[in-house]
């Protein structure tokens, strides 16, 4: 993610609006940014006092206030989203939109540690370095902060290597062995179903085993 926001960044680009639902996860196990309908050149920034635009809980501070966006807002964004994905929690929160900015603006960042101790020290210290208020004390650019991570995964021996085809083709197996020993048409709608079930478990299996911590991960599961 930060990578991509790196090359975006680099043309002046921020995007306004990452979150869970704007990042993509394909089989392949390749992440791409969707969703830059609220991109902006910096080039095309207003004066302070401009229109709010993108998701609470993952606005940063600045663009609450009505301030200009820049690079380091999107990287707050980048700072919520980890925390979510670590804990399952989201660093500021509330019973409703009110609540939730008046957190952003006003409660002390909680450190990830709090929420599960087993998370390392260095990445403690990039989620709240990321989520720091003021912009001018967060970490960045994007660039240096794809760097940091990478060595972490270095250090700690971790490689992103989650590859969805091998669930997908073991799904389909299991779907062609139902279809072999005569299940019936007026069934397909229950077979599509747990086919659906059991790719989210492959998944979640997948993380867990990523994770290393044998714990299932938080997933947002949809349905159509």
């Amino acid at each position: 993610i930060c990578e991509g926001l790196a090359a975006a960044h680099a043309h002046d680009l921020v995007h306004r609006d990452i979150k869970p639902g704007n990042i993509l996860l394909g089989q392949d196990g390749s992440i791409k940014i969707a969703d830059f309908g609220l991109a902006l050149f910096l080039s095309q920034r207003g004066e302070p006092g401009e229109t709010v635009v993108g998701t609470p809980g993952f606005l940063a501070p600045e663009a609450l206030r009505g301030r200009p966006v820049t690079a380091w807002s999107d990287l707050f964004a980048v700072g919520v989203l980890l925390c979510r994905s670590l804990t399952g929690h989201y660093p500021f929160g509330g019973k409703n939109l009110r609540a939730i900015v008046a957190s952003t603006l006003n409660d002390p960042t909680p450190p990830v540690d709090s929420f599960d101790e087993r998370i390392p020290r260095p990445l403690v210290d990039i989620v709240r370095s990321l989520l720091e208020k003021s912009p001018e004390r967060r970490i960045g650019p994007a660039s240096d902060v794809a760097g940091r991570f990478a060595e972490l995964c270095r250090l700690h021996g971790l490689n992103w290597r989650l590859d969805f085809t091998r669930s997908t083709r073991a799904v389909e197996a299991d779907e062609a062995d139902e279809l072999a020993v005569g299940v019936g048409d007026h069934s397909c709608i229950e077979r599509r179903h747990r086919l659906v079930v059991r790719t989210v478990q492959h998944e979640e299996r997948a993380i867990a085993d990523l994770l290393g911590t044998g714990r299932r991960p938080h997933v947002t599961r949809l349905t159509s």
